[in-house]
C-alpha cells in the first residue's frame, strides 16, 4: 500500500480531512495521482477524498474551523479531471430520473433506515450514524422490533412543510437530510446553506442544468446568485 494511502487509513476519514490544509490535499492527491493510485479515490477508497465535514453529534461547531469553503470543495474537484467525470454522470442520473412526489413527502428521502442502521456504543439503533434522533434502545427491546416497527414508522414521518430541498434535483449531489439538517440547523427540516452552495457551485462550476425548485437564493433571480456567479467567474478563471 503507498505510504499515504496507509497513512490515511489509520484513522478516521473526517479526522484526517481535518488536519490537513487545503494546500496539503493537493500535495497528498498530487502524489497519489503520481503513484498510480488516484482511482482509489474514485471507488472503493473514496471516502478519503472527503470535503464534506460534518457536524460533530453533539452539534459542537469546533469541526466548522477547519472544515472547507463551498468554493474550496468545488475547487478541489475541478482539479481532478476524472471527479469531474464522475460528478456529471451522476447528475445526468439525477436529471433523467423521474421525481417521485410521494417519496418528496417524506421527511427522510434517503437509505437511512432502508437498507442500512447504525448502532452507537450504548446500544441504540438510529437511521444512520449522524441521526442523534429517534433511537431505539436495544438494551430494553430486540433488534426485530427496533427495525421492523420502531425505525419503519420512522422511515414513514411527513415533511411537515415544503422548502427548496423539496423537489431540488441537486440535494443528491449535496447530502442534505434531516441528521445534516439536525446537527447544522437544531431543525429536521431546514435546509444547510453551507451544503446548497456547494451543490449550486459544482452544478454552475460544471454547467450542469437546475431545474426550478421553489424559491432558492442561488438560482437565477435569487438574492445571492451574483455572489455565486463571482465565485464561479474566480473558479474557472484558476
Amino acid at each position: 500500500m503507498h505510504p499515504l494511502l496507509q497513512q490515511s487509513c489509520s484513522g478516521d476519514a473526517n479526522a484526517t480531512d481535518c488536519e490537513l490544509s487545503l494546500s496539503e490535499h493537493y500535495r497528498i492527491l498530487d502524489e497519489l495521482t503520481e503513484a498510480g493510485c488516484l482511482w482509489l479515490l474514485f471507488t472503493g477508497g473514496g471516502d478519503f477524498f472527503n470535503a464534506m465535514i460534518n457536524l460533530r453529534r453533539d452539534c459542537s461547531q469546533t469541526s466548522l474551523d477547519v472544515r472547507l469553503t463551498p468554493a474550496e470543495v468545488v475547487k478541489l474537484d475541478l482539479k481532478y479531471p476524472e471527479r469531474v467525470y464522475d460528478w456529471k454522470c451522476f447528475a445526468a442520473r439525477l436529471n433523467h430520473a423521474a421525481i417521485d412526489l410521494d417519496r418528496a413527502e417524506n421527511l427522510h428521502a434517503c437509505g437511512a433506515g432502508h437498507n442500512s442502521f447504525a448502532i452507537d456504543p450504548y446500544g441504540r439503533l438510529g437511521l444512520c450514524v449522524l441521526s442523534t434522533t429517534d433511537s431505539y434502545d436495544l438494551r430494553q427491546g430486540c433488534f426485530k422490533e427496533g427495525w421492523g416497527k420502531h425505525l419503519a414508522a420512522v422511515r414513514r414521518e411527513k415533511a411537515s412543510q415544503i422548502t427548496k430541498c423539496t423537489t431540488c434535483r441537486l440535494k443528491s449531489m449535496c447530502g442534505i437530510c434531516p441528521a445534516n439538517s439536525v446537527l447544522e440547523c437544531m431543525d429536521a427540516e431546514e435546509p444547510v446553506d453551507f451544503l446548497c452552495q456547494v451543490a449550486h457551485l459544482r452544478a454552475y462550476a460544471l454547467d450542469l442544468p437546475i431545474a426550478p425548485h421553489g424559491e432558492c437564493e442561488y438560482c437565477r433571480d435569487g438574492s445571492r446568485y451574483e455572489d455565486i456567479m463571482n465565485t464561479i467567474e474566480d473558479l474557472k478563471g484558476c
